[in-house]
């Protein structure tokens, strides 16, 4: 977490902003927590924390013989050593490890897992698990995606270590109102090749484009020698390297996607309190994808997705937090003004309504982004090859333009409603420059 925390900007949000996650309640989907006693048992990383505990898996029990969870906790909010993203964030923990060891405690419907937590106080919800379907959209993607649209609950999921194919995103991580997580590679270049270069994606990590060619994953971090919170019941070979008694060593796109959800919650508190507005999750995935850092790889990229987290940048965001609905055919306009030699990105994400799991396309509700420069030249969403106009997006409900080296002027933004079955649609802007 310490040197995750600084590749994301974490530090900075912390430093600079005073943004700690106040506030802010996570909950945590995975195998249990330390002694899975909310009591002076408990792992000092979540002691004071832990607003709710629940055993879904096993009967009264929310340990965590197998170590998994408490070091996705710790990197989301841990608050001892080793710090988390979010450390003055509160936890609700739901242990969905069975007495086998497999995830039984999952429910056949994810709004039962979701709405549990809900009512404990989260309006963050982080998921570390999945099943390698090859980019499939399954039932559990669908129920995520109707999650998110009735709820204002922001919903991470991994994307899945089923890498380096292409077409290799686990489901749930297939959800297109979920921010999906792949892994770059953490700086820890005593563990070697696997962990010396922040801006490589890690091998393993799942790549996209989902089976019906949408954009995935959303945004990556780093994933590999994650130092965490290690559970008191766990053994040694749960873990990549050990470290000490409380804390070791884990890597995969699970530990890369927590330290995502602790960003999150930190943008969650700034646009609450320094910008006055409650964000939808829309906007909050739309910062997050404006704000990223391309690691090399361009655009549009399966690997990277729309790049790595880089927190400070997505606190800065000139926004629009779904303030109009349209329906088909409207529009609205907005105009931004720019200054020459600063890149200029805007992101476009709308919460689109739950898709079948058996149409070739899972996007419902198609919105489209036009910019149009001060000299008239239109860029359309997601359209990164000259003339950067005539490649219209029917697939993803993120559209990005991004323009390296922007004239100075104004730019007029255009949301266009090409076909809305399901509306009205809300929409979220996030512009970095």
């Amino acid at each position: 977490n310490d040197v995750a925390r600084g590749i994301v900007k974490a530090d900075v949000a912390q430093n600079n902003y005073g943004l700690y996650g106040q506030g802010q309640v996570v909950a945590v989907a995975d195998t249990g927590l330390d002694t899975g006693r909310n009591d002076s048992s408990m792992h000092e990383a979540f002691r004071g924390k832990i607003t709710a505990l629940y055993a879904l898996g096993r009967t009264n029990n929310a340990n965590d013989p197998n170590g998994h969870g408490t070091h996705v906790a710790g990197s989301v909010l841990g608050n001892a050593l080793n710090k988390g993203m979010a450390p003055q964030a509160n936890l609700v923990f739901q242990s969905i490890m069975d007495s086998s060891g497999g995830l039984g405690g999952l429910p056949s419907n994810l709004n039962t897992l979701f709405s549990q937590a809900w009512n404990a106080g989260a309006r963050i919800h982080t998921n570390s698990w999945g099943a390698p379907v090859n980019g499939a959209y399954t039932a559990n993607s669908r129920q995520v995606d109707e999650y998110v649209r009735n709820n204002d609950m922001t919903v991470l999921f991994a994307a899945g270590n089923e890498g380096p194919n292409s077409g290799t995103i686990s489901a749930p991580g297939t959800a297109k109102n979920a921010i999906t997580v792949g892994a770059t590679e953490n700086y820890r270049p005593s563990f070697g090749s696997i962990a010396d270069n922040p801006n490589h994606i890690a091998q393993f990590s799942s790549r996209g484009a989902t089976r019906d060619g949408r954009i995935k994953p959303d945004v990556t971090a780093p994933g590999t020698f994650i130092l965490s919170a290690r559970s008191s019941l766990a053994p040694d070979s749960s873990f990549w390297a050990n470290y000490n008694s409380k804390y070791a060593y884990m890597g995969g796109t699970s530990m890369a996607t927590p330290i995502v959800a602790g960003n999150v919650a930190q943008l969650r508190e700034h646009f609450i309190k320094n910008r006055g507005i409650t964000p939808k999750p829309s906007l909050i995935k739309a910062a997050l994808i404006a704000g990223a850092t391309d690691v090399g790889l361009g655009y549009p990229s399966g690997d990277q997705g729309w790049g790595r987290v880089t927190l400070d940048k997505s606190l800065n965001v000139a926004y629009v937090n779904e303030a109009t609905a349209l329906t088909t055919g409207q529009k609205a306009t907005y105009s931004f003004q720019t200054q020459a030699g600063k890149p200029l990105k805007i992101s476009l994400v709308w919460t689109d309504a739950p898709g079948s799991t058996t149409a070739s396309y899972t996007l419902v509700n198609d919105l489209d982004l036009v910019i149009t420069a001060p000299n008239g030249q239109k860029y359309v969403g997601n359209d990164f090859s000259y003339p950067y106009d005539n490649n219209w997006d029917g697939r993803n409900n993120v559209e990005n333009v991004f323009i390296n080296a922007p004239q100075s002027g104004t730019y007029t933004i255009e949301v266009q409603a090409y076909n809305v079955p399901s509306g009205p649609q809300r929409f979220s802007l996030a512009i970095v420059h």
